[in-house]
């Protein structure tokens, strides 16, 4: 999230994303509420998310598969999919184009945990 943003606004420190707007929020909307309810529902059901929202949540929009998307669609313009693989794979699994599981597949083999490091003795 952190590198995302910098995209923006380089000049921009950690201490903004500690506040209440910043990380804890995030993880407060994704534990709680219709996103995490509906994202819950597709993983266990292999469901669409439109027809979650108009069986399971009433007619409620999920706001977060808008949000993937819009993030998708600047990454790609930016060809910088690869290097944030959550928000790429979030937008994907939201079209069902990937399974869930996949995420954490890809994760793990982000560029930033590839890299070699050098052993200094």
């Amino acid at each position: 999230m952190i590198n995302f943003c910098r995209l923006h606004k380089q000049e921009s420190t950690s201490d903004i994303y500690l506040e209440s707007c910043g990380i804890a929020d995030l993880i407060a909307s994704a534990l709680g509420g219709r996103n995490y309810n509906g994202a819950k529902i597709m993983a266990e059901t292999n469901r669409s998310l439109k027809d979650i929202e108009k069986t399971d949540l009433n007619g409620q929009s999920l706001q977060g598969p808008g949000t993937a998307k819009e993030v998708y669609y600047y990454l790609q313009e930016k060809n910088l999919l690869d290097q944030f693989p959550l928000f790429r794979d979030a937008h994907l699994i939201c079209e069902q184009k990937i399974e869930p599981k996949k995420l954490l597949e890809n994760l793990t083999n982000h560029p930033e945990f590839n890299q070699k490091k050098t052993i200094i003795n």
